[in-house]
């Protein structure tokens, strides 16, 4: 049993914060040997640049470095500093249940380094950082293919609120040593969820430029994103992929989008052993 599993490049830009769990095309295999935790895992150390949306809807873009590093065990339990600690197992032959914890990192209302924010947002208030706790259930159409549901819930600062995605993705092997994914989702948040990211209150509104703004809950955005994985030897890989997210329902008429179209891009160079 195989599970797509989003790396959020975005968490390092903090740039598209309505989707933490999209699916990345590139699959991560799941076993059930048993043997030494530490020498049995999987490990990936890697690193390149990414380039996304100064926070969801902006039109100001930044380049960032992007960081690879996961850890996969035989058992299953994943550790990854952007995916956060979690536990993925196969049910049956054709699903996959994941739990984990994770963290958002919120949002400045300034430019502070890598983090999500922009001066634009003097006002605003910071959108504080939230430990999430996630679920996410898999069901795999074909060995390639994968339906999935995810949730993500605040279980601090739980004005974030609870957000999920529906996504679909599949990976072509074009040859032994090239896959080419695609992905595409649904995401959507409860009413704090999106009040926090895309609403404006009454007391925001007298200390910022914009009007007051209430959106609802429901769908704020689809995304789609290409992955292109090259394996150069057994351990050393490149990455390259390209996304896009157009943002929608009561969202699409936030006050705080300057745009309601988003781009990402992320490449890097990976070791495996």
């Amino acid at each position: 049993m195989r599970k797509l599993i989003q790396r959020n490049a975005l968490l390092l830009l903090a740039g598209l914060a309505t989707a933490p769990a999209q699916a990345d095309p590139r699959i991560d295999a799941i076993t059930s040997g048993v043997g030494d935790w530490f020498t049995e895992s999987e490990y990936t150390i890697g690193g390149g640049i990414a380039y996304g949306p100064k926070f969801a809807g902006s039109k100001d873009y930044g380049i960032a470095p992007y960081f690879n590093l996961h850890m996969l065990t035989p058992q299953g339990i994943y550790i990854d500093p952007l995916q956060g600690i979690g536990w993925q197992t196969p049910l049956g032959e054709r699903f996959v249940l994941s739990l984990g914890v994770g963290y958002d990192f919120g949002r400045a209302e300034s430019d502070k380094g890598l983090g999500a924010g922009s001066d634009r947002l003097k006002g605003m208030g910071d959108v504080k950082g939230s430990v999430l706790g996630t679920t996410s259930l898999g069901f795999m159409i074909t060995p390639a293919t994968q339906l999935s549901v995810s949730l993500a819930q605040a279980l601090s600062n739980s004005d974030r609120g609870l957000s999920w995605d529906v996504s679909l993705g599949h990976a072509f092997e074009l040859s032994e040593a090239d896959t080419i994914g695609v992905a595409g989702a649904v995401h959507l948040g409860d009413g704090k969820y999106n009040q926090t990211y895309f609403g404006v209150t009454q007391a925001q509104s007298k200390t910022s430029r914009f009007k007051a703004y209430e959106a609802g809950s429901g769908i704020n955005s689809y995304s789609f994103t290409v992955n292109w994985t090259h394996k150069w030897t057994k351990h050393w890989n490149t990455d390259v992929m390209a996304g896009v997210t157009q943002f929608a329902g009561d969202v699409a008429n936030s006050p705080l989008l300057d745009t309601k179209t988003n781009y990402i891009g992320v490449a890097s160079l990976n070791y495996t052993f």
